[in-house]
């Protein structure tokens, strides 16, 4: 495994942690957090 994959790995779950400790503030946070993290699965698989 490339350094490179692993540390993106480590950036979006860092990336979901802020994101819901933000969207805790709102209402809908688990949706919100789903929401985003169902976007960079879609994109990455658009990449590859």
């Amino acid at each position: 495994m490339p350094k490179g994959k692993r540390k993106n790995k480590i950036n979006l779950f860092q990336e979901i942690i802020i994101n819901n400790k933000v969207a805790k503030n709102k209402k809908n946070s688990k949706i919100i957090g789903i929401n985003n993290f169902l976007k960079k699965i879609r994109r990455k698989i658009t990449c590859m």
